[in-house]
């Protein structure tokens, strides 16, 4: 659907994220590695721990505050849909 680029000099974070329209076909989501993880120590070490399908209504009701800034910016999920492109916030 679109990619969104978060940039903060002050502490040097970089984030790129692409988003997907996507539904539940079936199966378990997992966790798997994170690609910052420095295998020196070891699994249970990772940045993600929890990990879970959240549909819209889920999200809307997260704490403001705790919503990925795309949710914060797009009043509904039809909204969200319409994104395309390359989004950047700061």
């Amino acid at each position: 659907m679109c990619v969104y680029e978060y940039i903060n000099l002050p502490t040097r974070v970089h984030a790129v994220e692409l988003f997907f329209a996507v539904h539940v076909a079936g199966g378990k989501i997992k966790i798997g590695s994170d690609p910052e993880h420095d295998p020196e120590h070891g699994i249970n070490n990772q940045i993600i721990t929890p990990v879970e399908y959240l549909d819209y209504s889920k999200i809307l009701k997260l704490p403001f505050q705790e919503r990925h800034r795309i949710f914060k910016y797009t009043a509904s999920i039809e909204n969200l849909k319409k994104l395309r492109g390359y989004i950047r916030i700061n």
